[in-house]
């Protein structure tokens, strides 16, 4: 019996929100576990502020307890000072109680321990209140009754205030100092006594329930701001993440970049070399020796030029042209560069571009060039017979034969390459953009390349104040199609180079 009662005057009620399994209306996946030592700290902090509320009294109780003992009946005023001293003395033990509290290092590590505590000091403050309730209580004088009433059902009201944290500290002074003078109110059997004996305890079972809301509020209250301060640190550690995983991107982009400089410079002396000796007179076995490391050559500057493309956009450092220029020749300049090799896989290349309409577009022909470069090379490395169609017109125009770039502005240029290769499937589709990217992994092995050059592809378009995408059909074939402005961005500087603000 006494186990239970210590296990109830210790008792810490929890907000549901942190509780989630208390609370009837929380799903599975809504529940959160709260690791002990923060449950703990929560309790401490609910103890810890309702010492900080009780200990704001001071005197008044005493003040009051003084006056109600004046006014006691003279056959019980004995009986009443000696109430009043216990009262000093309760309180005086009530006060050490708060100040060892304040003074202790180690509260906050057993909050049930001080809320057992403070449970009892209620119990015997309220005892010692309804003790003094006897003691002032005139059976002959109306007055008195209503002035004992009113001071008690004060208290009362006090007291929900100041130990609604605690649910069992409020509920045991309730009982202990409200009984008594409902006692004494029925033993006087008046109308008026019945009547507010009743009353009273309507009163004091409503202030049971107002004090039981307020007690949840103030618990949630606490969590919330556990949770507030939680979810900041969560903030703060995600910022603290973000930002050092911006620097390690940049810091990786600039290393990228100064190797991938560093080591293009001895490549273009190797191949540089190597292109004399094509010219040389060497013939059999060598020939097809140094055709080898040509060709390899070029292939290993065309992934470290893509290495270093891709790591000054992440840097930030990529240099854009914004001018005005005709986009036909560096169609056609692009187109040229891949027939030899479409030739020998027996694939056709051809050519649509609009002649009755300038195709003056604002960016820089360099990275057009470079773009239509990447474009065409992966239409003629994946389609092994066919046609590869590649046209520039205006969006509107009969030319294209889809619907792309719908949402296109007056006078842009639309570029489009068309092929009859392998196509790409749909659930590769969505991330074909992504650094480091390819349909298919053993395209890797097959056909070679970083899969960068998509990547890079969009971020040009975009530097460029355009728009990309494409449409594909597996074993059928693929459209890429970008399109670009022919008037100036309002941001734009003509004739002066912007730099990729990453």
């Amino acid at each position: 019996m006494f186990e239970r009662l210590r296990k109830y005057l210790e008792t810490i009620r929890v907000s549901s929100l942190l509780n989630p399994e208390h609370n009837s209306t929380s799903t599975d996946e809504a529940k959160t576990a709260v690791a002990p030592e923060v449950m703990r700290e929560i309790k401490a902090s609910q103890i810890d502020l309702l010492y900080q509320m009780d200990s704001k009294g001071g005197f008044k109780p005493i003040f009051v307890f003084f006056i109600a003992t004046l006014f006691a009946p003279a056959e019980t005023r004995v009986f009443a000072i000696g109430t009043f001293v216990l009262y000093l003395v309760t309180s005086q033990l009530y006060q050490r109680l708060v100040t060892a509290y304040f003074a202790s290092e180690t509260k906050r590590s057993d909050p049930h321990k001080w809320a057992f505590y403070y449970a009892v000091a209620s119990l015997l403050t309220g005892a010692v209140w309804g003790i003094g309730t006897i003691t002032w209580y005139d059976f002959s004088s109306v007055e008195s009754q209503a002035l004992v009433s009113m001071i008690m059902l004060g208290i009362a009201a006090a007291t929900v205030v100041s130990r609604a944290l605690h649910m069992p500290s409020m509920i045991g002074f309730l009982i202990f100092s409200a009984t008594p003078i409902f006692f004494m109110l029925i033993l006087t059997a008046s109308a008026f006594t019945i009547t507010a004996a009743i009353l009273g305890f309507f009163l004091v079972f409503a202030l049971v329930q107002w004090g039981d809301a307020l007690n949840k509020s103030q618990i949630d209250s606490i969590a919330l701001r556990y949770m507030m301060g939680s979810l900041r640190q969560s903030h703060a550690l995600a910022d603290e993440a973000r930002d050092a995983a911006v620097a390690g991107s940049r810091a990786k982009s600039e290393f990228l970049a100064m190797m991938s400089h560093e080591v293009r410079t001895p490549l273009n002396g190797i191949l540089g070399m190597a292109q004399v000796l094509q010219f040389s007179s060497i013939a059999g076995p060598q020939r097809e020796h140094v055709d080898a490391i040509v060709e390899s050559g070029n292939s290993l500057l065309s992934i470290l030029n893509d290495i270093l493309d891709i790591s000054k956009m992440e840097a930030g450092r990529l240099e854009i042209q914004h001018f005005e220029f005709d986009a036909t020749p560096e169609v056609i300049k692009s187109a040229n560069l891949f027939r030899p090799t479409a030739q020998e896989k027996s694939v056709e290349i051809a050519v649509i571009v609009d002649t009755a309409n300038p195709l003056v577009v604002v960016g820089d022909p360099h990275r057009l060039r470079q773009i239509l470069n990447n474009l065409i090379g992966n239409a003629v490395k994946f389609t092994e017979t066919g046609t590869i169609t590649i046209t520039a017109a205006k969006p509107s125009s009969d030319l294209h034969k889809s619907s792309f770039y719908p949402q296109h502005r007056e006078g842009d240029v639309l570029f489009t390459i068309t092929d009859t290769g392998l196509g790409i499937a749909e659930d590769l589709q969505p991330a074909l953009f992504n650094p480091f990217t390819q349909a298919d992994q053993s395209s890797t092995r097959k056909y070679g390349g970083t899969g960068l050059g998509l990547s890079i592809c969009r971020r040009l378009v975009t530097l460029m104040d355009g728009s990309i995408g494409f449409e594909s059909t597996p074993d059928k074939g693929s459209t890429f199609w970008f399109g670009l402005s022919s008037q100036h961005n309002a941001a734009d500087i003509p004739d002066q180079p912007l730099r990729n603000t990453g």
